[in-house]
């Protein structure tokens, strides 16, 4: 998502007004969680195993381990049936599947995998919401704008026709999915209206809501963790990418508030986990190291310490 945020206009973040955003952003994490007894707990086990199996040598026997593992469990009774529990599990599956190919870079495979999820009608809507949302951002990598503000469309329409107890919740993330890829269309008062984003309240400089949004998704991934349920996202917007990105957005935020021994703290772990993630050179890892530079420049120019820091970073 780090290339998708790169890719909204200078133009479009210097019209972007300072007016609160419409929706709030606290429901977020509700509907981003399939309770634990939902779903196969096998296939729970062996998602998270191929996972961390692919990860362990990011290499292509790794990843291809991984894989293997996967199909296995979409290719048994585990996750046959058209009961709920078996397609949240099926759905489950695929979520792992489309992150794992979108990690490799094979994104129109991890394309692939999610519109297999559409097909579990009977499966909970945040599986199907998310597999949406990872398509849309999933398009969004591949510079396909006018097909994610089209899956966004679906998304909105998904959720609309299955008002379910968890509609306002869902609601949010399908409006926000919609707002952030006509925001990098450079479509300003479409964006505005429907966008909930840390990183347009970043951008609008609201630190404070910025703050707040992201603590939240840290502290709901934290919580969910702790509670053993299902995070529901796949492709770019797995759980860890999405807590690895939240540290660094705090860390850009505190760098820009002067907070830098807090900036460097989030950077830190943001890089510890997209290195653990992604692996060394990965241009994720770049991303974070760039950040890390900038804050240490704007540390330099503050306290007018070392002129080497600052003409170091500007050779980057």
């Amino acid at each position: 998502m780090f290339r998708i945020a790169s890719r909204i206009s200078s133009r479009t973040l210097v019209a972007l007004s300072a007016r609160p955003s419409p929706i709030s952003f606290r429901s977020y994490n509700t509907g981003l969680a399939l309770d634990k007894n939902l779903a196969v707990d096998d296939v729970v086990r062996m998602s998270q195993y191929a996972l961390r199996q692919a990860r362990s040598e990011k290499s292509v026997g790794s990843y291809g381990m991984g894989y293997l593992v996967l199909k296995h469990c979409l290719s048994t009774e585990l996750t046959e049936g058209n009961d709920p529990k078996h397609e949240n599990s099926k759905g489950i599956a695929l979520l792992a599947m489309s992150t794992l190919f979108s990690e490799r870079g094979d994104y129109v495979d991890a394309i692939e995998q999610l519109n297999g999820v559409q097909e579990l009608s009977n499966s909970y809507l945040g599986v199907r919401v998310a597999a949406y949302e990872a398509q849309a951002g999933l398009h969004l990598e591949l510079e396909q704008d006018d097909m994610a503000s089209v899956v966004a469309d679906k998304c909105i329409e998904l959720v609309e026709n299955e008002k379910t107890e968890d509609y306002e919740a869902l609601n949010v993330r399908a409006r926000a999915l919609k707002g952030l890829t006509e925001l990098v269309k450079g479509d300003i008062n479409s964006g505005n209206a429907a966008l909930s984003y840390a990183e347009l309240q970043q951008t609008r400089q609201n630190y404070t809501v910025a703050k707040e949004i992201y603590q939240h998704v840290l502290e709901g991934a934290s919580e969910l963790e702790k509670s053993g349920n299902v995070y529901l996202g796949g492709g770019n917007l797995n759980m860890e990418g999405l807590m690895m990105q939240a540290m660094c957005g705090l860390g850009q935020l505190e760098s820009h508030l002067s907070n830098f021994r807090k900036a460097e703290e989030h950077l830190t772990k943001a890089l510890a986990k997209a290195e653990l993630i992604y692996g060394e050179t990965h241009p994720k890892v770049g991303v974070i190291l760039t950040s890390m530079a900038l804050m240490y420049r704007r540390k330099a120019i503050e306290e007018k310490s070392s002129s080497l820091v600052v003409q170091e970073v500007r050779t980057l």
